[in-house]
């Protein structure tokens, strides 16, 4: 059995295996470095404007599933303090406020291409 010869690496690189560092890129970023040299400015232009508003679309998607999240994170930690009894449909209804909030239902049901 023959083995490619063990080539002696220093630096940062020494700490990664031979299969981390690839040195070619993918063919995928090939064809997307040819894609973007092919296009003109204003191709360009218009793609970095649709980027910019899908990137905006995207935070104020995050930030309101965040204040879904932190509202119920604070209910929960209020709910602490009632006997268990009592706590349990007020946890049912917590989860049942998030699960129906038009944040999360938005992200739930949005097609995933």
């Amino acid at each position: 059995m023959n083995q490619p010869p063990v080539t002696k690496t220093n630096g940062i690189a020494s700490f990664f295996g031979p299969k981390t560092i690839n040195v070619a890129p993918s063919t995928k970023y090939q064809n997307l470095l040819e894609k973007i040299r092919a296009a003109t400015t204003d191709e360009l232009r218009k793609e970095c404007d649709r980027l910019y508003i899908e990137l905006y679309k995207l935070i104020r998607k995050y930030l309101a599933l965040r204040q879904v999240v932190l509202e119920l994170s604070q209910s929960f930690h209020d709910s602490r303090f009632y006997p268990f009894i009592l706590r349990y449909p007020l946890l049912k209804s917590m989860v049942k406020r998030v699960l129906r909030a038009p944040a999360f239902s938005e992200i739930c049901h949005e097609i995933n291409e």
